[in-house]
């Protein structure tokens, strides 16, 4: 796992990881894909969670989210926050609403995630 964790890497984050005993991770491998990865200590020991990263980005009609999701798209100004626990789909909801504007408007948009997936 440590050799793992040095290959996917880099020396920021290698530090947050020594620092924090935990850190989440983008990684793409040529020709296979992009995955988000999360390490971390767990009874002192290093433990990786490996997410793949679609390669088509999800609508909202196809994570089956509430359609109530649309008309919140389309709100001309405000907020939307997207929240919840790990692997509960915050990134793949988040990406879902994105695309939906983009495909209806040209706005600016500004994410806040770390790390970025799609």
């Amino acid at each position: 796992m440590d050799y793992l964790a040095q290959t996917i890497l880099d020396d920021q984050q290698k530090e947050t990881l020594k620092n924090l005993k935990e850190v989440d991770a983008g990684y793409g491998v040529s020709g296979l894909g992009r995955f988000r990865v999360s390490l971390f200590y767990q009874r002192g020991t290093l433990r990786i969670v490996i997410r793949a990263i679609p390669h088509v980005v999800p609508t909202i009609e196809s994570l089956n989210l509430p359609a109530v999701l649309n008309q919140i798209a389309q709100v001309e100004r405000g907020l939307i926050l997207v929240t919840g626990v790990t692997g509960s789909g915050k990134s793949s909801t988040l990406a879902a609403i994105v695309d939906d504007i983009n495909k209806r408007t040209h706005k600016h948009i500004l994410t806040l995630e770390d790390p970025i997936e799609y």
